[in-house]
């Protein structure tokens, strides 16, 4: 199986199929973006064009170039123009059962050595491939929203997801510019596993300490019980924090923490704006939340230090 990704088909016209034909396409790549109706794809087509429209007027590209990304995007409503891509990625809903007739469609449509991909954010990756008769040319790469911003790319292996396979998905991420991680096919992958305890903490944390009369802000709840958007994003940015052996942390009272194995384990997710939200806390979970305003870079050493998650 060739490594080399030239025309990438996407199925889904969306809010993702869209990000992922636009990063493919600003990368040199051709795109099939197909979608069961023509109205989709032609509102699939405008939002790629406004992004691109801020793009220019941010000085970040050209005319020229915005109208070569476009070029490079053919849509269609017909499965059978997907036939020449080396890789098809599935962006439609999140519906197993929706998922699963697309991609039985696609793999009596495909020829043999074409990689299947879904954009699934929880479904299990083995459970889909077993669906086809490619489960070893079968894959999870989770984007995320909005893909031409965000750097992070889960990868995720089925059971019997070869080798190759996954070296042609990541060699495509890192083509497009982005910073691919090989996950485990568990539940929530590895974000939305983080994701999902760490917003409940959050939740309790605030209901249990925030004064009745305190006005909302960032961070915090509002009278109708709603989460402010901006820091319900988590933007793809966790990693562990670089906590040196016994070393103590400043607002955590001089306690003395744990080795950096551990500590890793407890997991900190940093989230930019939420500083003043909660204090360190210790979760029933066993996870240890702390909110801090300066951004991350990468998630990449949590998966070195603690690859069971």
């Amino acid at each position: 199986m060739s490594n080399s990704i030239e025309t990438v088909g996407i199925i889904g016209s969306g809010t993702m199929g869209n990000g992922i034909a636009q990063a493919c396409a600003s990368n040199g790549i051709r795109v099939v973006l197909v979608d069961i109706q023509q109205a989709a794809i032609d509102k699939g087509l405008a939002t790629i064009a406004s992004s691109l429209d801020r793009l220019i007027k941010k000085e970040k590209i050209t005319a020229a170039d915005k109208a070569q990304t476009l070029s490079r995007i053919h849509g269609s409503t017909q499965f059978e123009d997907l036939k020449g891509a080396q890789l098809v990625i599935e962006a439609a809903t999140e519906n197993e059962a929706l998922k699963i007739k697309i991609l039985q469609q696609l793999d009596g449509l495909l020829p043999a050595d074409v990689i299947v991909a879904t954009n699934t954010s929880s479904i299990s990756i083995t459970k889909l491939a077993a669906a086809t008769q490619r489960a070893d040319r079968f894959v999870g790469m989770h984007f995320f929203n909005p893909v031409p911003m965000m750097a992070l790319v889960e990868i995720i292996r089925g059971l019997q997801t070869s080798d190759a396979t996954h070296d042609a998905v990541k060699a495509l991420a890192e083509r497009l510019g982005k910073t691919p991680i090989t996950v485990k096919n568990a539940p929530g992958f590895v974000v939305n596993r983080i994701l999902v305890p760490m917003r409940r903490h959050r939740r309790r944390h605030e209901t249990r300490h925030q004064p009745a009369h305190r006005p909302a802000g960032p961070g915090r709840h509002d009278r109708a019980g709603r989460v402010p958007r901006g820091d319900e994003r988590l933007h793809g940015r966790i990693q562990r924090q670089q906590v040196p052996p016994g070393a103590a942390a400043e607002g955590n009272g001089g306690r003395r923490l744990a080795g950096p194995q551990e500590w890793a384990r407890r997991v900190h997710l940093l989230i930019p704006g939420a500083v003043h939200c909660c204090r360190p806390a210790a979760s029933e979970s066993g996870l240890r939340l702390v909110f801090l305003r300066r951004p991350p870079n990468s998630l990449a050493n949590l998966m070195a230090i603690d690859p069971t998650l």
